[in-house]
């Protein structure tokens, strides 16, 4: 009924090729490529693609905007995103409300930063950027700032810099980011899924043991209904979650992307 695997995006176009359209599903469980090049309906890429990571994060910006004062921080190599960031925003924020400033030589000027800051409204601020000295730069210049500044930091992903700070440093900016899964070990499911896997196999169970888990889990729930796998709305396992969709070729996309931020040192969901 299902193919799980191969692992890898080139050995997958072989196996949707000598399977073409036949009765299995085919599971494409950790390839973030796009896979809407492989002409096969019965396809189904159960990782995201990484362009979905850029676009939850302006969805949710969009969607959650009450009146903060926005300032975006940009580098000079991520000019695509400043502009993606400045067109989704524009229609809602008001121009007096929208800023942006450009690093000089990979910093922020403090000064600059803090006078486009409100200590009347909540502030947004929206990093366009991976650069590793602008980003440590930005956190510990709004780290610094008086608790009058209520500070919401954003970025489209979670770098090596940030891997780096601790989380107090990221709770005081309210950091949020996007993701891919939500490795989330305070859960009482995880605890139970740990506690089976150690008595079954002697081990801690990997991430990959969780996608795998995860993955089969859930096809197997959504093969058991009498729906598409598209019309299944979304689902949540352990630490991945799953909202699937047609792809241009035809084949099934999961377009589901956690939006993770901290809040009292612990990592939750905003999504």
């Amino acid at each position: 009924d299902a193919v799980i695997g191969p692992m890898y995006y080139n050995e997958m176009e072989a196996v949707a090729s000598l399977l073409d359209n036949s009765k299995p599903l085919i599971i494409s469980p950790l390839s973030e490529k796009d896979h809407s090049a492989i002409p096969n309906s019965k396809l189904v890429q159960a990782t995201a693609n990484l362009s979905r990571l850029d676009a939850e994060m302006l969805h949710y910006l969009s969607t959650h905007y009450q009146q903060e004062n926005v300032v975006v921080v940009s580098d000079d190599a991520s000019t695509d995103q400043l502009n993606a960031v400045i067109k989704q925003l524009n229609t809602k924020v008001p121009e007096e409300q929208l800023k942006t400033i450009k690093q000089s030589k990979g910093f922020v000027n403090a000064s600059t930063l803090r006078t486009s800051l409100s200590t009347e409204k909540e502030n947004w601020v929206i990093l366009a950027g991976k650069s590793e000295i602008l980003i440590k730069d930005l956190v510990h210049n709004l780290g610094v700032l008086p608790e009058k500044y209520k500070i919401t930091l954003f970025a489209f992903d979670k770098g090596k810099e940030f891997d780096k700070m601790d989380n107090h440093s990221l709770e005081r900016v309210r950091f949020h980011y996007p993701s891919l899964s939500f490795e989330n070990y305070d859960d009482q499911k995880t605890k139970q899924f740990i506690s089976a896997y150690k008595q079954k196999y002697g081990g801690v169970p990997t991430s990959y043991a969780f996608k795998g888990f995860d993955i089969t889990y859930d096809i197997l729930i959504r093969m058991a209904g009498s729906e598409p796998l598209s019309k299944q709305g979304t689902s949540e396992r352990l630490w991945n979650k799953f909202s699937y969709v047609q792809n241009s070729s035809g084949s099934i996309v999961n377009q589901a992307v956690y939006i993770l931020h901290y809040e009292n040192l612990e990592l939750k969901s905003a999504n």
